[in-house]
């Protein structure tokens, strides 16, 4: 994304949930429940926190220009070969977003691969 495309971190967060709902939020930022969104309208994620967010929604959004949202959400929550067998969404909640963007590019490179 360049920097004219760079949403504000609201639309981050309301563009996730509506694609992925608020318990998958939550794991996207490594939480064990869903995102605290009523705190994050007062307050903004931690810069950990929205580093994550956003990851997710480049990931998701990527996928989303070559697939139909539900596929793109399949990929997002199933294991991934790519990732050693991994769920996308945890494995950006554990820091390892750059792997998960590296497994987006290959799967729409080649779809069959995954």
């Amino acid at each position: 994304m360049n920097q004219k495309e760079v949403p504000t971190i609201q639309v981050v967060v309301r563009s996730l949930v509506n694609w992925l709902g608020p318990e998958l939020v939550g794991g996207l930022c490594g939480l064990d429940g869903p995102a605290p969104l009523k705190r994050w309208q007062v307050q903004p994620p931690s810069a950990n926190e929205e580093a994550k967010l956003r990851t997710g929604y480049e990931v998701f959004t990527i996928l989303r220009r070559a697939e139909c949202a539900d596929t793109a959400r399949a990929w997002m929550i199933g294991m991934n070969p790519l990732l050693e067998d991994k769920n996308p969404i945890d494995e950006i909640g554990r820091g390892n977003g750059r792997d998960v963007l590296a497994a987006a590019r290959t799967y729409l490179q080649d779809p069959m691969i995954t």
